[in-house]
């Protein structure tokens, strides 16, 4: 079967995972996606100014959607990452719509959108001028159940929504070394991993824990670069908070194995492939639910899952006193950690468009045990 993906931007985790689905496609599958230019941060995630390719996927940069609309995309499976947020993938659905084509949709809520004129402008994009296209779909697989509870309130149909999210390929020798790591004994080791940004609420966080009143010993590292830098800097009240500079992409799991678990206060965070890493990384999570991975953290009960960035500090507060749960929770992350490696994911794919053509049952994310 022909499978055709149009991607904003083509990362490791999306080529190893599409690289074993072409594999059970029997065919290898064209990627249509942005062009990079010399752009350092789309460079970190494995990007070079040639066309990439994989032994079976095979990477164009798209060309004026003019060349794209004379063809014929008739005879392949298409999915559409993030089609509304891309003009190129939004313009390709009513071409795909004259051919009569078949499409499904990668959907991630675009939570980025904040206050209430923002929440409004949403909501009146996604009922009115989004919802067409949206109900065409064969399918549409939905980052984190808080994107498929929104889509289900705007009037898609419920049938063609499924839960999905990132699959990341784990090293297979750091994940040996990972499960001969000791449980924590003495201090929780907490590490947050992104941008300091407002919408990742580290200033938040920080101000509840500062805060929070005696508390049991625990050590914090802040790692990353962005806008809030100087002002976290600014907030560091005890020994044992730290700023770290940013990582590269291939240390990002062996610097999380050296910690207790990871936390992430964000406002909004349409996945954040960062939670997959962290349970690659045997550590536990502290997340909101406003991060469609804390889908791997509920089903795979290996961390918390809260409101807010105070509720974060407070679960810090509360794991950093019970080494016995924060232990717990690592070794559940470990136990997770082979389900949502990239072959599981493909599978998972494959399982989806066999059954949005009507070849296969509803499937189950590989997360959720039977």
């Amino acid at each position: 079967m022909k499978i055709t993906c149009w991607m904003n931007l083509l990362t490791p985790h999306w080529q190893q995972t599409l690289t074993r689905l072409a594999a059970l496609a029997g065919e290898a599958i064209d990627v249509y996606a942005d062009t990079p230019g010399n752009d350092a941060d789309r460079a970190q995630f494995g990007w070079t100014n040639e066309v990439l390719a994989a032994a079976n996927v095979v990477v164009h940069l798209k060309p004026d959607i003019s060349l794209l609309r004379d063809r014929d995309w008739r005879g392949s499976v298409h999915l559409v990452c993030n089609p509304f947020n891309n003009k190129t993938n939004r313009k390709m659905l009513n071409v795909f719509d004259r051919q009569g084509v078949s499409y499904g949709f990668q959907q991630s809520l675009p939570g980025l959108i904040s206050g209430p004129i923002g929440r409004l402008a949403r909501n009146l994009a996604y009922r009115t001028v989004f919802l067409p296209a949206l109900k065409r779909a064969r399918f549409i697989l939905c980052h984190g159940e808080f994107c498929r509870n929104y889509l289900t309130k705007v009037g898609v149909p419920t049938a063609r929504l499924l839960d999905s999210g990132y699959f990341v390929q784990p090293d297979p020798h750091l994940l040996s070394q990972i499960a001969s790591r000791p449980p924590a004994a003495d201090a929780a080791r907490f590490v947050f991993l992104g941008q300091f940004i407002e919408r990742k609420q580290v200033i938040p966080l920080t101000q509840a824990l500062r805060t929070s009143g005696p508390n049991q010993p625990w050590t914090l590292d802040f790692i990353g670069t962005g806008a809030q830098r100087d002002e976290l800097a600014g907030l560091i009240w005890r020994v044992g908070v730290r700023v770290l500079p940013p990582i590269g992409y291939a240390d990002v799991v062996p610097t999380l194995s050296r910690y207790d678990c990871l936390v992430l206060p964000s406002r909004a965070d349409e996945w954040a492939v960062v939670i997959n890493e962290a349970i690659h990384a045997g550590c536990a999570v502290i997340c909101t639910d406003q991060c469609g991975g804390a889908d791997l953290v509920r089903h795979g009960a290996c961390g918390v899952v809260v409101g807010d960035a105070a509720s974060c500090a407070q679960a810090m507060t509360d794991l950093a006193g019970d080494l016995p749960r924060l232990n717990r929770y690592r070794d559940a992350a470990r136990q997770l950690s082979p389900r949502i490696d990239s072959t599981h994911g493909a599978h998972y794919l494959w399982s989806v468009i066999q059954h949005a053509t009507g070849h296969g049952p509803r499937p189950v994310p590989p997360w959720i045990t039977p």
